[in-house]
């Protein structure tokens, strides 16, 4: 925003403004009772005061365990006029009380932030780390203190666990240089399995449920539990029947997320050679038994390693699988194998790391920019040029040529496999594809193919003929097929 009135955050400020006086007006002017207001009326009339009695409050049996309830406020005053507008504006921001909007960051008064500052201080939060917390996280350590009845130091790294849950990135898994990591980072982890895993880093104590509870709250408060919980559930993915054996049921079982969650949070979202690394995007959760091993999906069994490790040992659980290995005869195995990548790592320098990382990524870019040119130069070739492509090309060619060929936007080849994702049709098919495109000129081989490759979509519930006329929607050539020629591929798919 660039401080320019936006009617419709002057219309949710006016709503959500609305709603709060109704609760100011609930929880404030009703304070006074009939009495005080016949002692107003006394007064007026001059005669002398009278003492008010106590007033006894009812006793109301306690739940076990129930969570206190948070009260109203009237010492904090409702947004003026001018704090409405400058949220209309994007500016002004309020909070504690009188939150305009929980969609909006806080602003505490100056006394305000002070007396939390001090609250917090006197709870056990050291005045440096106060001294750093914006007015959003001081409302947030306070409410974790009040609320869930933490610790002045709990609530303080329970909070900075929800900031750094929330910058939440992507954390697919890559290939290639990206598997090699910092060289002295990959000596520690040689280290470590060499000496199987006896001095791993220790946290510094056991996280409680309130702690994890007030962690998850603050995330669903601020509307990102929704993408964080999908990133805990999706590290050390187990097989299904792995993850129904420990958690009662398989895809993503709350209790695994919570307990996922609980062990980054023992682990202060270190490794296990006590290195912080970005949680979602650098550090992974690894089974120190596999499960094809006989290991188990509990907590018992993790451990959290950086992503570069967890691929390397993926690549040896992968060839574990291929040569039929089980048992201890499989994780030594795998351990050796990894030993001898992650000293291999090790020996490199930071300069050539970078170099081989930045060659994967030069080569992608590359291939981005071969593509892009041939979008681009093939309609402008002649057809001497056009054929000449097919010299000598490769598979990974071939479909660069027939996704630059397509006269459609969308996928290239239109049939799919068993789960519906697109899939490209055979070397020849696709090279018969691109001639037809092109006018290059077809023979009876080259139509056959294009036949059997729509023949093997089994998964395709449409009739050949119209799997046919999708097929040269996008690809056929400006001239289209002859009667000949459409005789010729349907009858091969057959």
């Amino acid at each position: 925003m660039n401080g320019e009135f936006n009617p419709v955050l002057f219309e949710e400020a006016y709503d959500a403004l609305l709603e709060r006086f109704n609760e100011y007006e609930e929880g404030c002017p009703k304070r006074r009772s009939a009495a005080s207001d016949a002692q107003k009326k006394a007064n007026q009339a001059g005669e002398a005061p009278t003492k008010k009695a106590p007033r006894k409050k009812p006793e109301v049996a306690k739940k076990p365990d129930a969570k206190p309830k948070r009260k109203k406020s009237c010492r904090t005053p409702l947004p003026t006029y001018s704090e409405t507008m400058d949220f209309a504006k994007g500016m002004g921001k309020p909070c504690g009380a009188s939150h305009i909007s929980s969609k909006y960051e806080c602003r505490l008064e100056e006394g305000e932030r002070k007396e939390i500052q001090n609250t917090l201080i006197k709870a056990g939060v050291s005045a440096e780390k106060v001294k750093k917390l914006n007015d959003g996280q001081l409302s947030r350590v306070q409410e974790g203190i009040k609320k869930y009845g933490l610790k002045g130091e709990q609530a303080e790294r329970a909070s900075s666990m929800v900031d750094t849950l929330e910058g939440t990135k992507s954390g697919g898994r890559k290939k290639g240089g990206d598997n090699l990591q910092d060289p002295k980072a990959a000596a520690k982890y040689a280290d470590f399995y060499e000496r199987k895993g006896d001095e791993t880093f220790k946290s510094k104590g056991n996280t409680s449920d309130k702690e994890i509870d007030f962690v998850i709250d603050s995330l669903k408060a601020d509307g990102k539990w929704s993408k964080v919980s999908s990133s805990l559930a999706g590290k050390g993915k187990p097989e299904a029947n792995m993850e129904k054996e420990t958690w009662g049921k398989s895809g993503g079982s709350p209790e695994r997320t919570r307990a996922v969650l609980k062990s980054l949070m023992d682990s202060d979202f270190k490794d296990v050679n006590g290195d912080t690394l970005p949680w979602n995007s650098g550090m992974q959760l690894e089974h120190k038994l596999a499960g094809s091993m006989g290991g188990k999906d509990s907590p018992d069994n993790w451990l959290w390693i950086s992503t570069a490790t967890n691929q390397t040992k993926a690549n040896f659980e992968k060839e574990v699988k291929i040569k039929g290995m089980k048992g201890q005869e499989a994780e030594d195995f795998v351990r050796a194998g990894l030993i001898v990548k992650l000293r291999e790592n090790a020996k490199m320098s930071a300069d050539e790391v970078a170099k081989i990382k930045g060659a994967g990524t030069a080569g992608a870019l590359a291939k981005k920019e071969r593509r892009q040119a041939l979008v681009e130069n093939l309609p402008l070739m002649t057809r001497e040029q056009k054929l000449k492509e097919l010299e000598g090309i490769k598979r990974a060619g071939l479909v660069d040529l027939m996704r630059a060929s397509t006269r459609t936007r969308g996928s290239a080849w239109v049939k799919s496999d068993t789960r519906g994702q697109q899939k490209d049709p055979g070397v020849e098919a696709m090279a018969a594809l691109y001639k037809i495109r092109w006018g290059l000129g077809t023979n009876s081989t080259d139509l056959r193919e294009i036949g059997l490759a729509i023949k093997s979509s089994t998964s395709d519930k449409r009739s050949r003929s119209e799997i046919l006329d999708s097929v040269m929607e996008k690809f056929g050539g400006s001239s289209g097929l002859t009667a000949a020629e459409r005789i010729a591929i349907l009858k091969a798919a057959e």
